[in-house]
């Protein structure tokens, strides 16, 4: 199997598919529409972002060996990295973001006290700066590749952990029903993508701990990049969280991406009322046998 095909059937596909059940959840849930509106345009916005932020690194980590490539696996290279890489990095951040679409507003919010969510981040902002320094420490050639996930991605993690720990506490449920099975799906592609041979690991870049045979690091890659885009999905999905980062912008672009939001609210809620209202002319008619005026003459001007 080459890389070409294992990216077409594990992620090019079921990402055209769960586009096609966003969509189809945009026609059919109306009260919905602001919601996914709002979040839809970044989930896409990650395509280029996720792809242009993890290629230096990628390249990083081809230059020196740590990933290796048999050149018949793959169809070509840009700037020394495979094509399928830059694919695998796009798709990886639309796929995720579409599948936590597929939950926005499905699953209720739990309420956090902001002394525990401050705790919280505290606590697990700690944890990630430890360990890094505890690897940096060790100068092992062997915790290269843990040691570029830290480096390359972490201060990603830390900044979301900072502005938002207590909206996505407040939103675990979401945060698990995405992330996990987005995880497994993922490494189930690196377990064929293994057992395939389509790319490898230098052992004496990396730990040595495979569970399931495969390399932990890239267990941990995959895990860390889905984090990263279900946290962007979530916090678009929080009140505090936009009115946060409105506050950041400067004041005229977000008075108007206030009003452009205020604008398509009422419009949804429009859309809705006329749809209450003729359901309930609908059921007036059938009750009393007569039709409404206001209905003949929407028809007419159909006609």
């Amino acid at each position: 199997m080459s890389y070409l095909t294992l990216l077409l059937l594990f992620l090019v596909v079921p990402t055209l598919l769960l586009g096609t059940a966003v969509a189809r959840r945009v026609a059919h849930e109306p009260a919905l529409r602001p919601a996914l509106r709002r979040t839809l345009p970044v989930v896409v916005l990650l395509v280029p972002v996720s792809a242009g932020w993890s290629a230096p690194w990628d390249q990083w980590m081809i230059d020196r060996g740590i990933f290796v490539y048999p050149p018949e696996k793959v169809v070509g290279w840009i700037a020394r990295i495979p094509v399928e890489d830059l694919l695998l990095f796009a798709c990886q951040g639309l796929f995720v973001g579409l599948w936590a679409l597929l939950f926005v507003g499905r699953l209720p919010s739990s309420d956090i006290r902001p002394d525990r969510a401050r705790a919280a981040m505290l606590s697990t902002v700690g944890l990630i700066v430890a360990v890094t320094v505890a690897i940096a420490s060790s100068g092992s050639p062997h915790a290269t590749y843990t040691m570029s996930i830290l480096v390359w991605f972490g201060p990603l993690i830390l900044v979301q952990l900072v502005a938002g720990t207590g909206a996505l506490l407040a939103r675990w449920r979401l945060w698990l029903v995405t992330i996990v099975p987005a995880t497994l799906w993922l490494w189930l592609l690196e377990l064929v993508a293994i057992r395939q041979d389509i790319w490898w690991i230098d052992p004496a870049r990396s730990v040595g701990w495979r569970p399931f045979g495969l390399p932990a690091e890239d267990l941990l890659i995959f895990l860390v990049g889905n984090v990263l885009v279900v946290h962007t999905v979530l916090f678009l999905d929080d009140p505090a969280m936009r009115a946060r980062a409105a506050g950041w912008l400067p004041r005229r672009v977000s008075q108007e991406i206030r009003a452009r939001g205020d604008r398509r609210d009422r419009s949804d809620r429009r859309g809705r009322g006329d749809q209450r209202d003729r359901r309930d002319r609908s059921e007036r008619q059938e009750r009393s046998g007569r039709s409404d005026p206001r209905d003949q003459r929407e028809r007419e001007e159909t006609r």
